[in-house]
């Protein structure tokens, strides 16, 4: 299991528990900070009449990240370096997982690194973190029957996965 890996804007939600998703187990998870307005974005679009749903769902993404970082660096080289199907976003957290030499975790299939592992997430019931593990939050206090941290999104969607 990595020590930590960078999430774009998709590889947030499905970590945050917001999306069935299955992602490989990561101990940290780190993030852009520019990357918080993408998520922000998205949940007022999918929750639209909802604001306190995408106010809770936008706490459990914030909570989900262990370090923010500025993306003003990586902004014209992300730009510059993206390519179809590949949102700017996700360039640019190519980019931090690059300089970090840490994986990416996405929800694009289309995103890829020579420097970097990036790992797609899957369609599956829930993630969860690494059993032993600790928890990337205070929010993630929940742990299923094999010992795994499960994120609090995916404890509300099934309260049966964390007995």
């Amino acid at each position: 299991m990595p020590d930590g890996a960078v999430a774009d804007g998709g590889g947030l939600v499905f970590l945050a528990g917001l999306l069935e998703g299955e992602v490989h187990e990561v101990a940290e998870i780190l993030a852009l900070d520019a990357t918080s307005l993408l998520v922000a974005e998205y949940l007022a679009v999918r929750h639209e009449g909802a604001p306190l749903r995408a106010r809770r769902d936008f706490a459990s993404v914030v909570r989900t990240v262990a370090e923010w970082f500025p993306g003003r660096a990586l902004s014209i080289d992300a730009l510059l370096a993206a390519v179809a199907g590949v949102e700017v976003d996700s360039a640019a957290a190519v980019g931090l997982a690059e300089s970090l030499h840490v994986p990416l975790v996405t929800k694009n299939r289309e995103v890829s690194s020579d420097r970097t592992r990036c790992f797609a997430a899957k369609a599956a019931r829930r993630f969860c973190l690494g059993a032993g593990a600790e928890p990337p939050s205070s929010g993630w206090s929940s742990q299923g029957r094999d010992g795994r941290w499960i994120s609090p999104a995916a404890v509300e969607r099934n309260p049966q996965a964390s007995k």
